[in-house]
């Protein structure tokens, strides 16, 4: 064979086999950039999925006895900081340490989830095991405040009113548990009334302003603020209760009203209506819509 023939034969050898050499780059560069794009959907799908499921968690089961002893204790904001994190793990589990992803869907700042994940380790509630937040589960909680539970429901905005808002269902249930026992709605002596009528229709579960304060400790002022947010939210339904005093006297009935309340025989916040003196009673209340 010529010399020329020979040095063509093998320059056309080693181009061939450089094509085939980039040939299995270019395939291989693509076969990874194909599976990171398989991984990659892959992990949005199941994140997707992860968190279409923790968004259908909108309710929080703890112990009766848990909300009472926060609320006893002052630390009613970290039980509710403990109701949110719950909400958003199906396993209870945040796996790390770090803060600011967790910081991030709770809406607030590392530095304060930091200081509520100290309380709530203080009290029991979380643990940390192999480099992970463990928040306790229903079992656990159960060991530790008693069988008895009760759903809150999952409201990222108003978590804190939601929860304290246990209290009044609480409330609200003993006093319909005392109707049903005793037939008559148990008052302070100055308020019950004397006849039989008035007598039937005070049985019913309510709190005035003040009692809605009392219960949840705080001024009347606070306590009529927070019957209001809650009636908005839905939780509680309310009626209007009212009490005729007298017949206020025909077309004077207004001076004649003022002229009673500059004597304390009414109270400030009687009001005419139809013809009638009248002053509202304790709002009555249900839980629920």
């Amino acid at each position: 064979m010529p010399l020329e023939s020979n040095n063509c034969y093998y320059a056309n050898k080693s181009l061939s086999l450089r094509q085939s050499v980039q040939l299995r780059g270019v395939f291989h560069k693509q076969s990874l950039v194909l599976a990171n794009w398989a991984a990659y959907l892959g992990t949005g799908l199941f994140l997707f999925i992860q968190l279409s499921i923790k968004s259908l968690r909108t309710v929080v089961f703890i112990p009766v006895k848990l909300i009472k002893q926060a609320h006893e204790e002052d630390w009613l904001r970290s039980l509710a900081y403990f109701v949110r994190m719950k909400s958003l793990y199906g396993n209870n589990i945040h796996y790390g340490t770090a803060l600011r992803g967790l910081a991030v869907k709770l809406g607030c700042s590392p530095a304060c989830l930091s200081y509520y994940l100290k309380d709530l380790k203080y009290r029991g509630l979380i643990t940390e095991h192999a480099g992970n937040i463990c928040f306790k589960g229903m079992r656990k909680l159960s060991v530790l405040f008693g069988a008895k539970n009760i759903g809150v429901r999952v409201d990222h905005k108003n978590q804190y009113d939601i929860v304290r808002a246990q209290l009044i269902r609480f409330n609200l249930a003993q006093q319909e548990h005392n109707i049903k026992k005793s037939g008559v709605q148990k008052c302070p002596r100055r308020e019950t009334p004397f006849n039989l009528s008035e007598r039937m229709n005070s049985c019913y579960a309510g709190l005035s302003a003040a009692g809605f304060g009392k219960v949840l400790g705080l001024s009347p002022a606070h306590g009529s603020a927070i019957r209001s947010k809650l009636i908005d939210m839905g939780l509680i339904c309310s009626h209007r209760r009212w009490s005729i005093l007298f017949a206020s006297g025909g077309p004077c009935g207004e001076l004649f009203l003022r002229k009673m309340k500059r004597q304390g025989l009414v109270p400030n916040y009687a009001i005419i209506r139809d013809d009638k003196v009248m002053v509202e009673r304790r709002m009555e209340l249900k839980w629920g819509a």
